[in-house]
């Protein structure tokens, strides 16, 4: 890291984006047609004015110019430009905050951020596991907007499981267990 900006290679951004769950490659895509491109260089001058004039950061940047898919990565100079999509139907933008965290993961800039980014809910030992459990996050800080939102999906995919919510295409876990014991 230098003054408030991280200096990193290819390979370890590539890295922190597949963390952070971009679908990115390598490979070259003869033909790239993305829809948009956020340069970070751009970004990290214009969230530096930002802070130095005590401004919340804009939501263009907070957002990421809104992308929510990255389909290439381009090295330009000393720039490296994210293209992809923005879906107008729904999908959450990324968010700067948890690019940040993979970034930092990613380069395991402290003990903090070393290891798997991720988290899991498990019930408490000795006590009912439908009221009381744990959730524990690791790989970045546990108050940081992606921890919470790596709990927040795993509750709602736990409710699926437990057949409290639907989510279309996919069973409950004691549906398909008890057709699994049928079939027997």
């Amino acid at each position: 890291m230098t003054g408030r900006g991280f200096v990193f290679g290819r390979k370890q951004l590539l890295v922190a984006l597949c963390i952070f769950g971009t679908g990115c490659s390598m490979q070259s895509d003869p033909d790239p047609q993305p829809g948009w491109a956020v340069s970070l260089k751009q970004l990290q001058h214009e969230a530096m004015i930002a802070q130095s004039r005590g401004d919340a950061l804009p939501r263009h940047l907070a957002e990421l110019g809104g992308l929510t898919r990255v389909t290439a990565l381009v090295f330009h100079d000393d720039d490296i430009i994210l293209a992809g999509d923005i879906d107008r139907g729904g999908a959450p933008p990324f968010e700067l905050d948890h690019l940040a965290v993979a970034l930092r993961n990613a380069f395991e800039v402290s003990e903090e951020y070393k290891g798997v980014l991720g988290c899991t809910i498990d019930p408490r030992p000795g006590a009912d596991p439908w009221i009381l459990q744990d959730a524990k996050t690791f790989g970045g800080p546990h108050r940081s907007s992606i921890s919470q939102l790596f709990v927040q999906i795993d509750y709602e995919l736990k409710r699926v499981g437990a057949g409290y919510s639907t989510m279309p295409g996919v069973q409950n876990s004691f549906r398909c267990s008890f057709k699994r014991r049928r079939s027997f």
